[in-house]
């Protein structure tokens, strides 16, 4: 359920590999293209 009185624009944000300064451990997988890490998603609440 939403609350009432919330209506407008609001943002789903996601991001992967936020500790790029030390890219250690089990798991971890090399990439060539650092840049494609973040996405947003605008979603519009109606009144």
């Amino acid at each position: 359920t939403i609350p009432s009185g919330i209506s407008g624009n609001y943002y789903i944000i996601a991001k992967a590999d936020a500790d790029t300064a030390n890219p250690v451990g089990p798991g971890t997988i090399g990439e060539t293209n650092e840049n494609n890490n973040a996405k947003y998603k605008t979603i519009k609440i109606n009144p």
